[in-house]
């Protein structure tokens, strides 16, 4: 039978997770958006979608709602002055969850809960919108995949370059030893080739490694474009070739 499942617990007595829920719409409702695990976020959102409909009610029942909920009286005056007028033309939906991941440390999923309208959300897209200017770039989708195309260029000409500059070094040493046994020279053809591909085998292997990561991304790319379900990844993302990976490949 489903009883009592209703609810998330959190591992919390009755008393601790109220206190909880009462903390988190405290400082929702003070800061417009928090970051909290994405469980606490979902179980937040009804007690938000509530407050926001008893601060616009402005009467006796919302007032007692309000102060039974709210830890503080900054809190209180912020939804009945600011949030309340704000929704004045929307009967729902004041909130919204945005999944961010997971955390390093514990590997929980978090994300973050808003009220809509918020300031930050208006500061975060004028910042967007400036920044698409200045690089002259008209979306995210198109900045990414100039720059896959760049590194995939870029280690397919040092490829080239690498297998050119074999080739010379293994004519050289076979010039310098023309005065030798033609046939002793052919022989040892080979075996001068293996020795010349061994000494850059190292340099080699970084840059096939490199243009098959890149290959691998413009793939996975096209797939997230397509579903439009593409986030920024914080980790093995494709950076534009800076001068530190530049020195990195030299130095091998």
């Amino acid at each position: 039978m489903r009883h009592k499942n209703h609810t998330r617990k959190f591992g919390r007595d009755h008393k601790h997770r109220k206190a909880m829920m009462r903390n988190l719409i405290t400082s929702l409702v003070t800061h417009d958006r928090i970051t909290t695990t994405l469980a606490k976020a979902k179980e937040l959102r009804p007690l938000a979608e509530k407050i926001i409909r008893k601060a616009k009610e402005q009467g006796y029942q919302g007032n007692v709602f309000l102060k039974q909920t709210l830890f503080t009286k900054k809190s209180i005056e912020r939804a009945k002055t600011e949030l309340a007028p704000r929704f004045q033309d929307l009967a729902a939906g004041f909130t919204r969850v945005k999944y961010l991941g997971r955390r390093t440390n514990d590997k929980a999923k978090f994300g973050y809960i808003e009220f809509i309208k918020n300031p930050i959300e208006q500061y975060e897209k004028n910042e967007i919108k400036q920044e698409i200017e200045k690089n002259g770039i008209q979306s995210f989708w198109a900045w990414e995949k100039k720059i896959l195309k760049q590194e995939k260029g870029y280690f397919k000409q040092q490829i080239t370059q690498l297998k050119q500059k074999i080739d010379l070094e293994v004519e050289s040493v076979l010039q310098t030893s023309a005065g030798n046994n033609q046939s002793e020279m052919e022989s040892f053809n080979a075996q001068i080739r293996a020795d010349v591909e061994k000494k850059y085998a190292q340099k080699r292997k970084f840059l096939e490694v490199s243009l098959e990561r890149v290959i691998k991304e413009q793939a996975m790319h096209r797939t997230q474009e397509n579903h439009k379900t593409y986030q920024k990844l914080t980790e093995g993302y494709a950076f534009p070739i800076d001068e530190f990976r530049i020195k990195q490949f030299q130095s091998l």
